[in-house]
């Protein structure tokens, strides 16, 4: 499933990742293409040199490096800009190699394990000396290690970059779900889930609009639920009807649609009646 993300940059430097694969940033010229005419450079950390490459938009494309998932770039732009991302999730479970010295990684993955900078630590092992992340707000370094006070630590952000510091080599291994949902989870009982995966997604919206074409039979074989089960699941804007309504409201809902953050029938619906059984 193709969601889209932003990425909101402010005036100066940024320490950035891909949190989604968008296929049309392949290159550091296509990065700077899309943020616009704001970008002023787009640097990388080669990890097996250690030295810093950067490439200047509208110069001499020699280093016009590759953008992959799961490193960290530095974007500097001349005023605040964001930039608009389209495309799919990067794939569960993501490994990043490290290397003894500086490493610039990413955040592919949203792993609940690796919310702050003491996690990946712990993720990464004993060779693994420091966390440092780039505050845009203060335009400074901010470092972790175990040996500072936990009020030292801070959280890890998706769509940010960070420097690993790395004493020996190892690896970070991210598994959990991707930064682009595929659904989400129902907003009270299971309203919205018609093919009972335990999520509302665009596939419950084509389900329903199906529904309200041409009934049960269109549908039957798509989904576990009884027909009265699924009528019930299906009717999230409490109109008494199923219709195509019923599909537009799923499928905004699935896609993080703003102002369809819940579904009427939630708001008539007492939690633990909400919930229904298959029969």
């Amino acid at each position: 499933m193709t969601c889209n993300l932003t990425l909101e940059l402010v005036q100066g430097m940024n320490l950035i990742s891909l949190p989604i694969s968008d296929p049309s940033i392949t290159d550091a010229s296509s990065l700077a293409a899309k943020i616009g005419a704001n970008c002023t450079e787009i640097v990388k950390f080669n990890s097996a040199t250690q030295q810093y490459v950067s490439y200047l938009p509208g110069w001499s494309p020699l280093n016009n490096f590759a953008i992959v998932g799961g490193e960290g770039y530095i974007v500097t732009v001349n005023s605040p800009s964001n930039l608009e991302l389209s495309g799919i999730g990067w794939v569960s479970p993501f490994s990043i190699s490290l290397v003894t010295g500086d490493n610039m990684i990413g955040y592919p993955i949203n792993d609940p394990t690796a919310a702050t900078a003491a996690d990946w630590i712990f993720k990464i092992g004993g060779n693994c000396a420091a966390i440092s992340k780039w505050d845009v707000a203060t335009q400074k370094w901010q470092s972790y290690n175990t040996a500072m006070p936990p009020q030292a630590d801070f959280f890890i952000v998706v769509g940010e970059g960070y420097y690993v510091s790395m004493i020996g080599a190892g690896e970070l291994i991210l598994e959990g779900e991707s930064w682009c949902p595929t659904g989400r989870v129902p907003p009270c009982g299971n309203y919205g889930d018609l093919d009972n995966d335990g999520y509302v997604t665009v596939n419950d919206a084509i389900l329903v609009a199906n529904y309200a074409v041409g009934g049960w039979s269109n549908v039957s074989a798509d989904t576990p639920l009884t027909e009265t089960e699924f009528v019930l699941r299906a009717e999230v804007n409490a109109d008494g009807v199923v219709d195509m309504a019923d599909s537009t409201y799923i499928a905004n809902y699935a896609m993080y649609v703003q102002g369809y953050d819940t579904f009427p029938i939630c708001e008539v619906c007492p939690k633990p009646q909400c919930t229904f059984t298959i029969t």
